[in-house]
């Protein structure tokens, strides 16, 4: 069967689309971010350790809700994504990010079919190009576009975050969950082919709430909403409706059976914005000011200041040096000189708006559903705002900025010297994108080495090339997690941190000796040994032989190997 042409210039361009997507998040993977962050690391090893042994570096066998790492208790699914790559890049940076950029890849992808599916009308009755043109000029290739650039997507595409590959699983979910309730508004008989598309999203969700704490609110809400075109027709839809629920129910049931168990509700107690108790006080503040009764306990109870809370946390990632100027002010989450967007998407956010408040069609609805319950987990934790609490709305962003792109295209094709005008626009996009690029790839490494752990590599390998048989090692906790990053550099035998992990004495889970090594706050100058410290410790020894300074990106020193006589 001959393919039409029209869809092979599609297909092509969505390929070249995907394929500037890979390079974009695979190229200096290694080198950019500049080191490994220590919770990639514990990611990496924990992997490493259920590959050889089928237990986590704490013992676990192969846990499945969260793995317990440095007591923090991280969400299983990236863990077991990173095996199949140790497999062919061994125990290293690659085969930790690698899970990574697949998923950014896919949210590229899907963020642009979630777009076509929603803005299809726009696409086939605004459009009158011919050709390429037709090919180009429409929201669902405009989505992939935006999203293969996007200083959000491309960020959180080149780390191993959890979150990552949570949101491209999310937005896969949701992109089944789309087909099947078209299926169910224009086509009811189709029942096989609707069943077989809700039971993909119900997957793709579940998989997504084991895989980052914050989806484990949102997939539910979200799934519901998806589902309502089959709930709404419950009287004829009831056998679909009961096999859907017992199967969520079902995959779920671990993360359920442990709700209240630190594997589950340690996160979220450890970020919670109500951590402080300061609602409560007003709330008695005010009932005492007034007077304690009814009245004011309904003005002033509790709920109503917690309710202000999360208002203001939603309210703070509207911000628009947070969107537009500066981003995250963690310097991992943003490269401070860009925002989550190019400062121009602001003109597209705003086209956008105005033609869905203007056209405000049901499906559209969707997205403010989805806008609004992605905030919800980043609301209820603090510091906000934050990039990566969010960034399972990212494809809503990247639908609307796409729906902005062609609003913007098809107002300017109606003006004098049109032809003049896109060109412009497309200059300034590659200005921008030059920048970034640059900036990214040249200043940030150097600038926010510190921020990524940089230097453990090199000296953990100093140690591993320098240490004598027997030896003692000390290396200090000034820059945290050292255990871990030891392990990981050296590529210890799991079997045998799991030996020593009932007789070991920690810090929050973290190892604070391992065989002859000791991870220490603080030296005292009594120490024999191999050392690894900052300048600021070695103070403290007078007989020393110097090994190695290990130096950052910018040429300080951020460890010093020697050994203590």
């Amino acid at each position: 069967m001959r393919i039409p042409f029209q869809f092979s210039k599609k297909a092509g361009l969505i390929l070249v689309i995907l394929m500037v997507s890979l390079v974009l998040r695979i190229y200096k993977l290694n080198v950019t971010p500049p080191s490994l962050y220590w919770e990639e690391a514990a990611l990496g090893y924990d992997a490493y350790s259920v590959l050889k042994t089928g237990m986590d570096h704490h013992g676990h066998w192969f846990p499945v809700v969260a793995f317990e790492s440095f007591g923090d208790y991280k969400p299983a699914l990236y863990f077991y994504s990173i095996i199949p790559f140790l497999f062919v890049f061994g125990l290293s940076v690659w085969s930790v990010r690698i899970p990574s950029v697949i998923a950014g890849v896919l949210i590229v992808y899907f963020s642009g079919k979630i777009a076509g599916l929603l803005f299809q009308s726009e696409e086939l009755h605004n459009s009158s190009e011919m050709g390429w043109g037709r090919t180009l000029i429409q929201p669902e290739i405009l989505t992939m576009i935006i999203t293969c650039f996007s200083p959000w997507a491309i960020q959180f595409s080149r780390g191993g975050w959890e979150v990552n590959l949570a949101t491209a699983l999310l937005s896969i979910g949701v992109y089944f969950g789309l087909r099947a309730g078209s299926i169910v508004q224009s086509q009811p008989n189709q029942k096989k082919a609707m069943l077989s598309f809700y039971t993909l999203t119900v997957l793709l969700f579940v998989l997504s709430a084991y895989t980052y704490h914050a989806t484990r609110v949102i997939a539910p809400l979200l799934g519901i909403v998806l589902a309502y075109p089959l709930i709404v027709r419950y009287k004829t839809n009831w056998k679909q409706i009961c096999m859907l629920a017992v199967l969520a129910f079902g995959l779920m049931l671990p993360i359920l059976l442990f709700i209240r168990d630190p594997s589950v509700g340690h996160r979220l107690q450890e970020t919670s914005t109500f951590s402080t108790g300061k609602e409560v006080l007003e709330s008695n503040f005010y009932m005492q000011q007034f007077g304690s009764n009814v009245v004011t306990k309904l003005l002033f109870h509790r709920y109503w200041f917690y309710l202000r809370t999360i208002m203001i946390n939603a309210a703070t990632h509207l911000r628009l040096d947070f969107l537009f100027l500066s981003g995250d002010q963690n310097f991992r989450h943003s490269i401070q000189y860009f925002g989550l967007f190019f400062p121009t998407d602001f003109v597209l956010l705003i086209l956008s708006l105005f033609t869905l408040i203007k056209k405000w069609q049901g499906k559209y609805h969707f997205l403010w559903l989805w806008w609004v319950i992605g905030l919800i987990p980043a609301s209820l934790a603090l510091p906000v705002p934050h990039a990566l609490r969010t960034l399972p709305i990212l494809p809503v962003y990247m639908s609307v900025l796409g729906l902005g792109l062609f609003a913007l295209i098809q107002y300017i094709r109606k003006m004098p010297f049109s032809k003049i005008l896109l060109s412009g626009v497309a200059v300034l996009f590659c200005i921008e994108l030059i920048m970034y690029l640059n900036f990214y790839f040249l200043a940030y490494p150097k600038l926010y080495a510190s921020e990524w752990q940089y230097g453990y590599q090199q000296m953990v390998e100093s140690i591993q090339n320098n240490s004598q048989s027997g030896e003692k090692v000390y290396i200090t906790r000034e820059y945290g997690r050292p255990a871990m990053y030891y392990w990981f550099f050296s590529k210890t035998n799991p079997s045998d941190v799991q030996s020593e992990n009932a007789a070991a004495p920690k810090d929050q889970g973290e190892f604070l000796n391992f065989k002859n090594v000791t991870f220490s706050d603080s030296l005292t100058g009594n120490e024999k040994g191999l050392i690894a410290s900052t300048y600021k410790q070695r103070q403290f020894f007078s007989d020393v032989t110097e090994i190695e300074t290990i130096m950052d990106l910018k040429g300080q020193p951020v460890w010093l190997v020697y050994r203590a006589n």
